[in-house]
């Protein structure tokens, strides 16, 4: 839109700033702000905490923050399938495991520096997620 602005932090915060004459921040009020104002998001929050499992599962990531070739470790009590996804919800790899445990190694070399977060599924139901930092 004209005269406002909106972005997101690498940690998944909201902030908008100029004319909110409209409400166009979407944070219930019309006070326009020439400095960052943070948005709450109901339902949401900052990939800062993003790390949850469920008991007897296990995913490590190491080296996090990445550079390059990561190995992102899983173990749980049927095959799961891991995938990464960029703070937008977009998946940019997966990866369909064929054991109950094992090592998938990612190359994030060619991924854009900022915040990614790790899935660890069992079909749809989500079992873990970690947060990737790639510089």
């Amino acid at each position: 839109g004209a005269a406002f602005a909106v972005a997101l932090k690498t940690n998944g915060s909201l902030w908008a700033w100029g004319v909110n004459t409209y409400g166009q921040f979407g944070n219930g009020t019309t006070t326009s702000s020439t400095t960052p104002v943070y948005i709450a998001v109901a339902g949401c929050t900052p990939l800062a905490n993003a790390d949850f499992t469920h008991e007897g599962n296990d995913l490590l990531i190491a080296p996090n923050p990445s550079k390059g070739l990561t190995s992102i470790s899983y173990h749980h009590s049927v095959a799961p399938t891991v995938a990464v996804y960029s703070i937008l919800g977009i998946e940019i790899a997966s990866y369909t495991a064929t054991s109950t445990s094992g090592v998938w190694e990612l190359n994030t070399a060619s991924l854009p520096t900022g915040v990614y977060v790790v899935v660890m599924k069992e079909n749809d139901l989500v079992l873990m997620q970690k947060k990737l930092i790639v510089e």
